[in-house]
């Protein structure tokens, strides 16, 4: 049976579209569009052309070897952008309620979470063949690899668990018990260690692959519905962002809110560009928040750039320092590409 979970999560952003026309209204809708800012230049926008259902629904990206990878949730496919030349290539089909893909690396395998059919898809890259369908929890939604453990990992959003897949073989998988609603995790490198928010529980839980089990839950007040979430591997922090509109920073070691910054309304997806210091957040009431980083370990925020409504992920190349937005429209998709104006 399909899982509902990806359905509810459609209905959410075809509501965010029509809130944020409501709360900004039709004139102020007009002059928020996509445009340049002060830190911020919009060099292109990318159109996909539209899906089934009344939005075109989006839901999490990443960009590899400066190609963009796209979950395009509402026609059930993985696309691929090229940023150069603008083009957009369904990559792969038939991913019932695609959320996102984690690439493994030197395998060159790609994670693939279906939410609608409850399953960890595995496709051998570059021609994304399909090598498996792995039974995972209700509704598997955000996804990442875990390149020390060698191991993939998707929070479950309908059963409030997590489903660990062993790359070596992909035939050893575990379930691990959350205890509440995962949103977008976050792998430390050093350590293998995956720190997963839980927006109906306003934690972060710490989960051990290796172990098998969650080994530590941190409060993150004042953050009330953590989203999602980045990581400084250096600073050893974790950035979350906050359905009352806030960013925390938090400590990796101990939990500590160490700080926090004012963000847009609706946040979704948080990135970070390691290079320039900078935090991202994309906010699908139509924003993205800039945040910099200082060298003594303090936050402010830079700029708040007009995106457009519906535009709840975000994706960041950390070479060329582009951001890429992905935004959920009521007639196709739309992806807006900018460079930070300080980049050289």
């Amino acid at each position: 049976m399909k899982a509902s979970g990806n359905w509810l999560k459609r209905t959410f952003w075809i509501a965010v579209c029509l809130a944020a026309v409501l709360l900004a209204g039709v004139a102020a809708i007009i002059v928020r569009g996509p445009k340049s800012s002060q830190t911020m230049r919009l060099v292109a926008t990318i159109g996909v052309p539209p899906a089934k259902g009344v939005v075109s629904g989006t839901d999490y990206a990443l960009v590899h070897d400066h190609e963009l990878y796209v979950a395009y949730s509402s026609a059930d496919s993985l696309l691929k952008i090229n940023p150069e030349t603008l083009s957009v290539q369904f990559l792969a089909r038939g991913l019932d309620g695609i959320h996102g893909v984690a690439f493994s690396g030197d395998s060159g395998l790609a994670f693939v979470s279906a939410g609608e059919v409850g399953q960890i898809v595995v496709l051998q890259m570059p021609q994304a063949t399909l090598i498996k369908r792995i039974p995972a929890g209700i509704d598997p939604d955000g996804t990442v690899f875990d390149r020390k453990l060698n191991v993939a990992y998707a929070g479950n959003g309908g059963s409030n668990s997590a489903t660990v897949v062993s790359a070596n073989d992909l035939e050893h998988t575990t379930t691990i018990s959350l205890r509440g609603s995962p949103e977008f995790p976050q792998v430390d490198e050093a350590t293998g260690l995956i720190y997963q928010p839980l927006k109906d529980k306003n934690e972060v839980v710490i989960v051990d692959p290796v172990r098998k089990q969650v080994v530590s839950r941190f409060a993150v007040s004042p953050c009330q519905g953590p989203k999602g979430a980045a990581i400084d591997p250096v600073r050893k922090v974790l950035f979350v962002g906050c359905s009352n509109r806030m960013l925390v920073v938090m400590d990796l070691a101990n939990g500590h809110i160490l700080s926090s910054v004012p963000i847009g309304r609706f946040v979704d997806v948080v990135g970070w560009d390691a290079g320039l210091h900078r935090i991202y957040t994309a906010n699908s009431a139509g924003s993205m928040t800039v945040i910099e980083q200082s060298d003594q370990g303090t936050y402010r925020v830079l700029d708040t750039v007009h995106t457009r409504a519906g535009g709840h992920t975000l994706a960041i190349d950390p070479e060329t320092h582009r951001v890429y937005v992905i935004c959920s429209r009521l007639r196709g998709a739309e992806i807006l590409i900018y460079e930070p104006r300080s980049a050289s």
